[in-house]
This record gives structure tokens, C-alpha cells and sequence, in this order.
């Protein structure tokens, strides 16, 4: 069971291709947690059963060989989704930098400081992995009256990420 990865055209950067990536992240942690458990099976010495029942005596190798042909794929699996994991975080960074760029805080006419906070909220969830209980925390939980106003709060995260994409469209067609 081989991983095929596909890709998305290069230069086009929306919400579609940040949860594309945000899966493959998932799926390489769940990759990496069947290793473990794989590796931790063909690590341990197999239990005994003592019983006067005729078996196949090769049964527990076909297991293993099963294993193992597993762990090989797994591993196969994993270096592909950590190879495509890099080279689509750093064109998906220097997106996310791009709305951090003083210059195109003047060409969309938003303050800084938005663009800055929508940069923040996209790190945080696509390569962070925060849920969006954990993004309106970490932005607002100092706030005397969050406890009060967290759905509030939390709407003005999503804002964020919602406004992140619409102004990133907007920087990539304006720099065509």
C-alpha cells in the first residue's frame, strides 16, 4: 500500500492546498504510530501457548514476514509524505510571509497588524496543528472578558483565517 502524492500547481496557494497539506500531516502521524506498534510486535518475544492442538509450524513466521513487509512499506510511506511534507511547507511559508510583507500591507490598504495576526492564525493551524478551541486561546486568553465573550473571540479567529486566503488571492494576482 503505497502512498501516491499528489500535488497541487506551484504558485497557486488557497485553502484547498493548506488542508491538503494539514491531512498529510495527519496521515504521517498516523504512519508513524503504526511503525511504532509494528516495530514494537517484531521487538517483543512471542507468547507460548502450550495445548495438545496439531498447528502449522509456519504460521508465526508468516506473521513476522507479514510484519516486516509491512514495516518496509510504512517506511516507504513515510519518507514519501516527509518529502512532499517539506517541499510544500516552504512554499506554503512563503506564502504565509508574503502577508507578513510591509509592502503588501499598502497594497491591500489593510493595517499591518491584521495581516500579521491572519499570518499567525494560518501558522498555527496548518503547521502547528492547533485546534480552533487552542488558536482562540493562545490569541485571546489574556483578555479580562474572554471566559464571557470566547464564541465572540472565536469568530474573529475564523475572520482571520478566512480573510488570510482572500488577501493572499489578492497578493498573487496583483503579483502577476
Amino acid at each position: 500500500m503505497s502512498i501516491s502524492v499528489k500535488t497541487t500547481p506551484s504558485g497557486r496557494v488557497d485553502k484547498a492546498r493548506f488542508e491538503n497539506y494539514l491531512a498529510i500531516m495527519h496521515n504521517l502521524t498516523r504512519k508513524k504510530t503504526e511503525l511504532e506498534v509494528i516495530c514494537s510486535k517484531l521487538g517483543s518475544p512471542q507468547g507460548v501457548k502450550l495445548t495438545d492442538m496439531p498447528k502449522n509450524p509456519n504460521r508465526k513466521n508468516d506473521k513476522i514476514a507479514y510484519l516486516v513487509q509491512e514495516k518496509m512499506e510504512i517506511e516507504s510511506d513515510i519518507k514519501a509524505l516527509e518529502k512532499y511534507r517539506e517541499d510544500e511547507r516552504s512554499e506554503l511559508m512563503a506564502a504565509i510571509q508574503e502577508l507578513e510583507n510591509p509592502k503588501n500591507s499598502k497594497k491591500l490598504y489593510r493595517e499591518r497588524k491584521l495581516l500579521v495576526a491572519e499570518a499567525s492564525v494560518l501558522r498555527l493551524r496548518y503547521f502547528c496543528m492547533f485546534q480552533w478551541s487552542e488558536i482562540n486561546e493562545a490569541f485571546h486568553s489574556g483578555e479580562p472578558d474572554f471566559e464571557i465573550k470566547r464564541e465572540d473571540f472565536q469568530r474573529k479567529i475564523f475572520r482571520y483565517h478566512g480573510n488570510a486566503f482572500t488577501d493572499l488571492r489578492k497578493i498573487t494576482q496583483s503579483g502577476k
